[in-house]
């Protein structure tokens, strides 16, 4: 992932509700909020965005759910 790829993916997770970077290397960002529990890992390979959520609470999977039904499932992790 290079400077350009990161610097959006922070932006976007800023723009989305999660405000604060918590790690940031070659693998991906993890995001997460001071208004709610849940954290977001965003990762790049050669082709594609991953987003796996660390969920604090499941106030954010109906929202999920919603949008993205076929995606939720493999999503999540303890």
């Amino acid at each position: 992932m290079n400077p350009l790829q990161r610097t959006l993916i922070e932006k976007t997770g800023n723009d989305n509700g999660f405000e604060h970077v918590v790690a940031s290397d070659v693998s991906g960002v993890t995001l997460a909020s001071a208004r709610h529990a849940n954290r977001a890992f965003v990762g790049l390979d050669s082709s594609a965005y991953h987003v796996l959520f660390e969920t604090g609470s499941q106030s954010l999977l109906p929202e999920l759910q919603r949008s993205f039904p076929a995606k939720v499932a493999d999503a999540f992790r303890a």
